[in-house]
C-alpha cells in the first residue's frame, strides 16, 4: 500500500521520538511505502526551532532523526504532479487550508491513502467524497 504522510505526522514523531506515532511509522514502513510531498521538507525546516524546543533533543539529534525519517520516505516533487491533479486537490481543500493541497494532490497522484491527524481536513474531504484519509487510529488497518 502507498501511504502519504502529511507534515503533522512527521512533526509529531520529531517532537516525541518515543511516542506511538513513531512506533506506528516504523510498523507501517515494514509492509508499505511511505511518501511525502516536497512541501513537508520545507515545513519541517520552517518549524525547526519549535521542534527543538518541544522534543527536548539537541540540534544534532533532531537533525539526525529528521534525516533518518526523511530517508525512509519517498519524496514526490511538485513538478511530478500533473496540473489537473493539483487543480482537483485545490478544489477539495480550498475551503479548509490551501497548504494541504500538496498532500491531497500527492495522494491522488499515487492512488494512495493520506495519513493525517488534521480533523478539519478529514471532515472536509469526506464531505466532498474523498475517503482516502486516515488518522493514526484508522491507518492501523494497513499493518
Amino acid at each position: 500500500m502507498k501511504i502519504v504522510a502529511d507534515t503533522n505526522i512527521l512533526f509529531s514523531i520529531l517532537i516525541k521520538p518515543s511516542g506511538k506515532t513513531y512506533e506506528l511509522f516504523n510498523t507501517l514502513t515494514i509492509k508499505n511505502t511511505l511518501f511525502i510531498a516536497e512541501r513537508t521538507i520545507a515545513e519541517l525546516s520552517k518549524h525547526s526551532n519549535k521542534i527543538l524546543k518541544l522534543s527536548h533533543l539537541n540540534e544534532i539529534e533532531v537533525s539526525t532523526f529528521k534525516r533518518e525519517l526523511l530517508n525512509r520516505c519517498k519524496v514526490i516533487t511538485d513538478l511530478q504532479l500533473p496540473s489537473k491533479i493539483i487543480q482537483e486537490a485545490y478544489n477539495l481543500v480550498k475551503n479548509v487550508d490551501l497548504d494541504d493541497a500538496a498532500f491531497v494532490a500527492t495522494t491522488i497522484f499515487l492512488k494512495a491513502v493520506l495519513w493525517s491527524s488534521d480533523k478539519p481536513l478529514k471532515k472536509a474531504l469526506q464531505e466532498k467524497g474523498f475517503y482516502n484519509i486516515f488518522d493514526s487510529e484508522t491507518i492501523q488497518i494497513f499493518l
